[in-house]
């Protein structure tokens, strides 16, 4: 994940990266995103979670009131039962949610 965002200049607009595989914590546990409020001395209503799984991730980040962008490169082929607006098929879309 750090990869990918260093690739995409992403890290340095960010002010805490938290990664589930290195807290060893599951999503979508809200501990994670708990973990992350914690770290980065703020709540739900201030951060974004960026996602690539609508079950682990949206749902995850919904269950602390977080936003949630969803990365899927197919638009919404593979996930049409779900109705979601906030869907981008690359990470470099992100940065119109970022202010």
């Amino acid at each position: 994940c750090r990869k990918v965002l260093e690739e995409n200049q992403l890290l340095d607009l960010l002010d805490t990266v938290v990664i589930s595989s290195e807290m060893g914590v599951e999503k979508p546990e809200k501990e994670i995103f708990e973990a992350a409020f914690e770290q980065g001395n703020t709540c739900a209503k201030e951060s974004l979670y960026v996602g690539d799984n609508y079950y682990d991730d949206v749902l995850g980040a919904a269950k602390v009131e977080m936003n949630c962008v969803l990365i899927n490169p197919y638009g919404n082929e593979g996930i049409e039962e779900i109705s979601y607006d906030k869907i981008i098929s690359d990470i470099s879309e992100i940065i119109k949610f970022v202010d």
